[in-house]
């Protein structure tokens, strides 16, 4: 075991004033939601690190631009937030106060494929009243540009760096913090304690994506800290619905076309491949509408080779992914929109084509999006003695949700700042 990790003897705060260094693993919701929460209770009296393997914050509440065109500007993740707490809605109205968010009205309807006749069905839905959605403004991506504008003090940001070796940093038989490594060795961030926000570095999925055993359960192993051993196997245990997602944008006629749809987030029932349809508009200057497809799970699972040759997974991570594979899975959830749409004389052929397109379509995997099974409850999420905490949509209560992800990220990082 001792040669799977190279545990330090040195430790990073050996003789140093420099206040306590805290890493942020993870730019999500609940990433921003801890480092804004650790900033808060510590103020400058902490350092804090925030690393993230895409190119900004966002996780599963990202937007998805491109240099080509500076229009485009897709929430392929989540369109909006669903929150249930008294908790979870004070902090969106923090940030919509300061400009971050709002509520989401666009119309949600269920589009059924699974009709007596064939014919699909269109009818509106209610939203429950005890639930209330949030989105970003103008973007997704804003919730944690809002969560992190919170703080007087800002953490360090640290974009583009996937993390593949997790080392305990050990002075006399205790952890004394945390050394993140790259690919080559590198050394990406040392830290006094470390938290987790994203269960990729934890759970076996981790191997089938990347290769090799997951950086943290690796560590834990070697480690043999009740606590944390504890955490990384309840973390392990539990599953998560993939989603396979097609994202693209249309202009001029095509866009016009896709306004006149009367939803803007629509439920399909009945087709094997496709689960969602979501119509977002750009700008207000920009002439510009962005399509969102998403997978339903089975169909996901089916397709777990595939993770998008666009995608930070791929680009960054070397995450497996077949070109002709890619095309196929593309093809199956546009063929989708088409029955759901062109067929139900919803929307005319020439507007659903990638010939429309002005960009993508492309394809995204969300391989750890919406956590389920028994969570990591609050207790268990601090491991005080490893120096290390977990906190996402896998810790706490509303497992699999964005609100669930921003309590746990803010609770989580309080209780890290009192105990350093």
């Amino acid at each position: 075991m001792a040669a799977a990790v190279n545990a330090s003897l040195d430790s990073p705060m050996a003789t140093s004033n420099v206040p306590p260094r805290v890493a942020v693993l993870g730019g999500g919701i609940a990433g921003c939601a801890a480092a804004a929460a650790l900033l808060r209770a510590g103020g400058d009296k902490l350092q804090v690190t925030l690393l993230e393997m895409g190119r900004g914050v966002g996780g599963r509440a990202t937007t998805r631009g491109t240099r080509d065109d500076r229009r485009i500007a897709v929430n392929h993740g989540a369109p909006f937030a669903e929150v249930e707490t008294e908790q979870g809605n004070a902090f969106f109205r923090d940030l919509a106060d300061r400009g971050f968010a709002a509520q989401f009205d666009g119309p949600s309807y269920s589009l059924g494929l699974d009709t007596e006749d064939g014919s699909p069905s269109l009818e509106p839905t209610c939203v429950p009243s005890s639930i209330s959605r949030w989105h970003g403004v103008p973007k997704m991506s804003r919730l944690c540009d809002g969560l992190l504008a919170a703080s007087q003090q800002q953490p360090s940001l640290c974009f583009g760096k996937m993390v593949q070796s997790i080392e305990p940093l050990i002075s006399e038989s205790a952890v004394t913090g945390w050394r993140l490594q790259n690919k080559d060795g590198e050394i990406v961030c040392e830290c006094d304690w470390l938290m987790i926000s994203a269960s990729g570095v934890v759970h076996p999925r981790w191997t089938r994506t990347f290769g090799g055993e997951p950086p943290l359960k690796r560590a834990a192993d070697f480690l043999g800290n009740s606590q944390l051993s504890a955490a990384v196997s309840t973390i392990a245990a539990m599953g998560a619905r993939p989603v396979q997602v097609a994202l693209m944008a249309f202009e001029g006629r095509s866009a016009a076309a896709w306004r006149k749809l009367p939803f803007r987030v629509a439920q399909v029932n009945g087709d094997a491949a496709l689960s969602k349809i979501i119509v977002q508009e750009g700008a207000p200057d920009d002439d510009v509408v962005f399509v969102v497809l998403h997978s339903t799970r089975a169909f996901a699972e089916g397709a777990v080779d595939v993770h998008g040759s666009t995608s930070t997974a791929a680009r960054v991570g070397g995450a497996a992914n077949s070109g002709d594979r890619e095309q196929q899975v593309l093809e199956q959830l546009l063929d989708a929109m088409r029955r759901a749409l062109v067929g139900g004389d919803l929307l005319e052929a020439e507007y659903a084509t990638h010939d429309a397109a002005i960009f993508g379509p492309h394809l995204h995997r969300w391989g750890n999006a919406f956590s389920e099974g028994a969570p990591l409850e609050l207790e268990q999420a601090l491991c005080a003695e490893a120096r290390i905490a977990f906190c996402g949509d896998f810790v706490g209560a509303r497992t699999g949700s964005i609100e669930g992800a921003m309590l746990s990220g803010s609770t989580m990082g309080k209780l890290v700042a009192e105990l350093i």
